[in-house]
């Protein structure tokens, strides 16, 4: 077996895959009992090679399935207060105006316990340094996961890190801090800590997060800079990755020639300049797997072996799968490697294809190649992470990727010496924020050609099977001379279109999502023919003089990832049941976000802007006005009252447009925020219907038995927000819906709830099983 730690590789993530969904035991026996009697069947295969893939495989079933099992150590304190003490095992970040950190649990009520949590102080003020130990109380609540379609999973992500709870404090007075003992791993977080004291210090707040960035994996950049590098398609480089340790790989080993070092010595010397590196950055795994290879590389050379840089990159995912297995399911680490594999596959291939077919290729033409393999590799993983494809990435990679080589050089050298002659700080930096402000201007530029972007779900099995085969045919690795190659070329390429084709000619279901925009409303209509209708879009009101907290828009946060993941691009209509921000804003901001056809409201509205613009049709809709969307949908009003008037703000709840959808046999009921008023009125006439989106959060103030008993719906749900300060939804209304007979599900607990039909059958799924 040339390669065995390609099977390992591939083996373990079995073992990882079988434990996050729950195999059931069987599942896990089938593999190794297939492996045993290959070494019997196949010469080939030596038995030590099927033993290291064996036993791969066993520590891999071992390490995951305590990590991806039910059990959490806390658990048993969710949502209760508690007396919490331990040790900072991170270094404190500001994110606005909240405090973050890691937080490696000792006791909990004074019982000993062990764990970590992510502890969230909502103050930008305070400072603790790691390793010292807290004390405080507090309650530990569970990580959300993924709340809706095309979301961000953040339990799995904590998961990835070794983090199993969270903990939120309103300030950090009640916290009482004390000296930890000395830990190695802490004091170099202690540096890193000074080290980021010195960017903001010496450099503008742009450059400082710039440089902290590709210094040591900060990842507390302005906003704004921060989305001029995703729009410009060199977001990469704020994350500390291969890139990254290539560079300092160079450096260390180029400081090693010029000192005259002999060459054994150089593996145990970039060893250890490695892992400070890798303690430094937080153990990103990418780094991890960078730094694997760069020693498999070092390792290699030094015992006159040839270098194999599959082997190498294998050998650095199963390293960093068996400590973190949770890694597997992480964007940065499928895009990490997935970069590398296809430059490892197709770089040197197309390179010689160039060559063979055009002329030599220079450092342009090179360049343009790299990036382009590492682009085909990424986009997978990119399409179903952040449903992104940024074409302008090719070029703006070729000018941006050296420039930030040479800044991290010059801030390798001159960061850390400012620390120590801070007085030289002003001259030493001047070379770093010279580049820092190039590169910034660089990404600010390529960041105007946002219409390169394109945005899409996931690629289809089918799809991801083109793009391999195609890569594979232009990279050579098809001799197209022999019948056989052309032969399964030409009938692979068609059949997988024709699974594309035939796919999207498939009639689908009625589907409707409730999304989880927190304390307020909206829900997503797909239609059999392809439709798209947005009925509210959730935002975040402000009561009373409370003063405006600055919050990621509603649009950003939930809306456009939905639609987005959902290869949507284009709303043919919005309805704004009322005008309140927890139901208009996320629409207003999506307005300029995405084509939308027509904007339907209700008689009552009294949003004169969006009433006078003339870019989008308005349609006033009232009691009796009905829609159909031509493929058998269709949108009747059942309330407000005809008589156009615009009502003040304190009046808009019971003026909610309420909307009754129907396909086929089933239909369903939007109420917005109306009240036992609009129930009373309604009530007489209203029909039946399967689904009932719940008036007003669930509010004590709306959801009467009787108007229960004359909708006799068969589900119920509530759009409602996670600890909202106003007891949503009610014990009166749970018990009403319970007392009723419909299934209720909420979007606090459940995230995001859909529902499809075929106009008979009624299907429901909740984005978080929980009850």
């Amino acid at each position: 077996m040339k390669r065995p730690l390609i099977y390992a590789f591939a083996v373990l993530c079995c073992a990882i895959l079988l434990a996050a969904f729950g195999a059931p035991f069987f599942l896990y026996v089938l593999l190794p009992v297939g492996l045993m009697p290959i070494p019997l069947i196949f010469k080939k295969v030596r038995p030590v090679s099927a033993v290291l893939i064996l036993a791969v495989y066993m520590l891999g079933c071992a390490v995951a399935i305590p990590v991806f099992g039910n059990e959490n150590p806390f658990e048993g304190f969710w949502e209760h207060p508690a007396s919490l003490s331990g040790v900072v095992d991170s270094v404190p970040s500001q994110e606005g105006e909240k405090t973050r950190f890691v937080l490696k649990l000792q006791e909990i009520n004074h019982m000993s316990v062990s764990g970590k949590v992510m502890v969230t102080v909502a103050e930008d003020s305070v400072t603790y340094m790691p390793g010292e130990v807290l004390s405080f109380d507090g309650e530990i609540s569970e990580p959300a996961g993924r709340r809706n379609p095309g979301g961000f999973d953040y339990a799995l992500y904590l998961k990835a890190k070794g983090i199993d709870g969270q903990v939120y404090l309103k300030n950090g007075e009640a916290i009482t801090a004390k000296p930890g003992s000395f830990s190695p791993i802490y004091a170099v977080y202690s540096m890193r800590q000074r080290l980021s004291e010195i960017c903001d210090q010496f450099f503008t707040p742009p450059q400082s997060g710039l440089i902290k960035g590709i210094l040591l994996g900060d990842s507390t950049i302005d906003d704004e800079v921060k989305a001029s590098f995703r729009e410009a398609g060199v977001s990469h480089v704020l994350a500390i990755s291969g890139l990254h340790v290539g560079y300092v790989y160079a450096l260390v080993l180029w400081l090693l020639a010029r000192l005259g070092v002999r060459r054994r010595y150089h593996l145990p010397v970039l060893a250890a300049c490695l892992l400070f590196y890798i303690t430094l950055t937080g153990f990103s795994p990418s780094v991890i797997r960078a730094a694997l290879m760069c020693l498999a590389l070092v390792g290699g050379r030094g015992i006159t072996e040839t270098y194999d840089a599959l082997n190498g990159l294998c050998l650095a995912g199963v390293v960093i799968l068996l400590f973190q297995p949770a890694q597997l399911f992480m964007a940065g680490f499928q895009l990490s490697f997935s970069a590398v594999l296809a430059i490892v596959l197709f770089y040197k291939p197309l390179l010689y294809e160039y060559e063979r077919h055009i002329k030599t290729p220079g450092a342009v033409a090179s360049s343009l190649l790299l990036t382009f393999c590492a682009t085909l590799g990424t986009m997978p993983a990119s399409l179903y992470h952040f449903h992104t494809l940024n074409l302008v990435a090719l070029i703006s990679n070729l000018l941006v990727v050296p420039l930030v080589g040479v800044l991290l050089v010059f801030a390798l050298i001159t960061v850390p010496l400012t620390a120590f002659i801070p007085a030289a700080g002003g001259l030493l930096c001047l070379p770093a924020a010279f580049l820092a402000d190039g590169i910034l201007f660089l990404t600010n530029l390529f960041s105007k050609f946002s219409w390169l972007v394109l945005h899409r779900g996931a690629m289809t099995l089918a799809e991801l099977l083109i793009m391999v085969l195609v890569a594979f045919l232009i990279s050579g690795y098809f001799n197209l001379n022999k019948k056989s190659a052309r032969y399964f070329a030409g009938v692979s390429l068609p059949l997988l279109l024709l699974v594309i084709f035939g796919t999207s000619l498939v009639r689908q279901p009625l589907r409707i999502t409730f999304l989880d925009v927190g304390q307020g409303d909206s829900a997503l209509v797909e239609t059999p023919s392809g439709g798209v209708y947005l009925i509210d879009g959730g935002g975040y009101e402000t009561y009373g003089n409370a003063l405006r907290k600055e919050r990621t828009p509603i649009s950003e946060s939930v809306l456009l990832p939905v639609l987005y993941a959902k290869s949507i691009r284009r709303i043919d209509g919005v309805f704004i049941s009322h005008n309140h921000a927890d139901h208009a804003q996320g629409i207003e901001e999506l307005l300029a976000e995405i084509p939308v056809g027509r904007i339907y409201v209700s008689s009552k509205y009294n949003n004169e802007t969006l009433l006078s613009q003339n870019k989008i049709p308005v349609e006033v809709l009232a009691k009796g006005s009905a829609l159909e969307s031509g493929d058998g949908l269709s949108f009747e009003v059942l309330w407000p009252e005809s008589k156009r008037e615009m009502l003040a703000d304190e009046e808009q709840n019971d003026a909610s447009m309420l909307l009754r959808l129907c396909y086929g046999s089933r239909s369903f009921l939007f109420t917005g925020d109306a009240g036992f008023p609009v129930e009373e009125a309604i009530v007489r006439s209203m029909p039946e219907a399967d689904v009932l989106k719940v008036g007003h959060h669930g509010s004590r103030f709306s959801t009467s038995p009787e108007f229960l008993k004359k909708l006799n719906p068969s589900l119920a749900v509530i759009s409602v927000g996670r600890y909202n300060s106003f007891g949503h939804p009610t014990y009166e209304v749970l018990e009403n819906i319970e007392a009723s007979g419909a299934v209720c599900k909420r979007t606090d607990k459940n995230g995001a709830v859909e529902v499809w039909t075929n106009g008979k059958d009624l299907s429901v799924r909740s984005y978080i099983d929980k009850d």
